[in-house]
Order: structure tokens, then C-alpha cells, then sequence
């Protein structure tokens, strides 16, 4: 096919400029002009990676996914994660994982170093397991730098206090950690503290976080301040939370008076 010739002639090009001669420059131009940009991305992608780039190989992986061979992707994601990737061994002990194949996630997520999340979902690939104590192993070693597997080891931890688990997710929350807002505002609100679990809340609002909505509004509604409650959860059930619509569901009255 044309195409495809054209593709080889861009190849034999980039081959060109990096032998040195300059002539290369020109006729991969020359080529661009007539090949699809994702055709000329994997040809680029594909030679960076043959000389020895770690990173091109995750980035191939992208671009073949993206063009429907999705079964190729995955293997060149095997690829990034053997060239010492820690991205690419994460994302694809992710696509192990979503194939239940538990034992292999469980190395490649091992091999992601300190990538967020990965020690969280490497405790989860351990429970399915059945490594239960082995999980709980990795998440407290992680807990004190990675905010998922805090939240996952406050959970997951009969032996953890309270006191202790809110001072783990408060470090995280002065880090900027996002996420443990919403669990943080749980475990203050057992601890009776609730006009901090309120304002955590409300800073989950504001950053966007999916849920914060309906569980501010739940609490205001709890502490009395409904009318304030009820127009959280509306705005929760209008952004699609299917628990506010619920609960709106059951509280007619309460929806109306709004």
C-alpha cells in the first residue's frame, strides 16, 4: 500500500538523520507531509525505543492502544516495565490486575517504586491473594509517604488508634493530599470533632472531589443546618452522585422546601 510504503520511506529517513547525514532531515520532512501523525509517533516511538530510550517504550504503548490494537498495547507495556520503566511497570500491573491475574500485578507493582498508588494497589493484588498479612506489610511501610495506602491502611488496620490515624491523614492533608480529606472528615466526625470533619468537607468541595458534595450535605442536615444540606445534595444529585439522588428520592419533603 502507499501508505505503508510512505511509512517505511520516513522510517529509512529518521534512520538517515541518525547515521548524521543531513539529506535525512529533508526527506522525512518530505514524508510527514504525507503520513498520519500517529503512523509517524509509533515510527519514532519504535526507534527511540530499539536505541535503548526506557521511556519510549511506554509512550509506543500509548499510541498503539490509542490506534484499537489493544492487545499489542499491552504487550509493549510488558515491554516498558522489563526495560526498568517504574511508570510502565505500573500501569502494567494495572492491566494484570483488571485481568485478575493477581501474582503478576503483584510483582510489576513491586517494581513501580514510588509511584503513587502503587503500594496501595499492590496490598490490593496481595488480598486477592490471600497475603493478607503481607498487604498490610506493605501499606504500613507506605503509609507515612503515600497518601492512598494511608487511607487504605486506616481502613485496613484493627490496630491503628484513632488518634493515630488521624494524625497519619492530617500529614498528608499538610502535604497537599487531596484525597484523605473525605476519610479524614470520617474519622473526625467518631472522634466527635465535627466542626473539623465540616470544615474538611467543605475543602473538599471546593477542590472538586467526587462525593464531597453529598457528604457535606449529609452532615449539614445531620447538625441541624438543613436548608444549607439539602442544596449540597441537589448539587451532588445534578453532578450525577447517585447516592444523593437516592437520597433526595426518600426525602421528598425535604427536596421541595428547598
Amino acid at each position: 500500500m502507499e501508505s505503508d510504503s510512505r511509512a517505511d520511506s520516513f522510517r529509512e529517513s529518521v534512520e538517515q538523520m541518525c547515521t548524521g547525514d543531513p539529506e535525512g532531515i529533508f526527506n522525512a520532512a518530505v514524508d510527514l507531509a504525507e503520513i498520519e501523525k500517529e503512523r509517524a509517533l509509533e515510527i519514532l516511538y519504535t526507534l527511540a525505543a530499539q536505541r535503548g530510550v526506557i521511556d519510549a517504550w511506554l509512550n509506543l504503548a500509548y499510541v498503539v492502544t490509542d490506534s484499537g490494537r489493544v492487545e499489542e498495547g499491552f504487550l509493549l507495556l510488558r515491554e516498558s516495565a522489563i526495560a526498568g520503566d517504574p511508570k510502565g511497570a505500573f500501569m502494567y500491573a494495572q492491566e494484570l490486575e483488571e485481568r485478575s491475574e493477581f501474582s503478576e500485578a503483584e510483582f510489576w507493582y513491586a517494581r513501580a517504586g514510588a509511584i503513587p498508588g502503587a503500594p496501595a494497589r499492590r496490598a490490593r493484588a496481595l488480598r486477592a491473594l490471600g497475603r493478607d498479612a503481607e498487604a498490610l506489610a506493605v501499606l504500613r511501610a507506605a503509609a507515612p509517604e503515600d497518601a492512598e495506602a494511608a487511607i487504605d491502611l486506616v481502613e485496613a488496620d484493627s490496630a491503628l488508634g484513632l488518634d493515630a490515624a488521624i494524625d497519619l491523614l492530617q500529614r498528608h492533608r499538610a502535604k497537599g493530599a487531596s484525597e484523605v480529606l473525605i476519610p479524614l472528615s470520617l474519622l473526625c466526625e467518631r472522634r466527635g470533632d465535627f466542626d473539623l470533619a465540616t470544615q474538611l468537607l467543605r475543602e473538599s468541595v471546593a477542590l472538586g472531589e467526587k462525593n464531597a458534595s453529598f457528604n457535606l450535605g449529609l452532615t449539614l442536615v445531620q447538625r441541624g443546618q438543613v436548608e444549607e444540606g439539602v442544596r449540597f445534595i441537589r448539587d451532588a444529585a445534578a453532578g450525577g452522585d447517585e447516592l444523593a439522588s437516592r437520597w433526595l428520592g426518600g426525602h421528598p419533603q425535604r427536596d421541595a422546601s428547598s
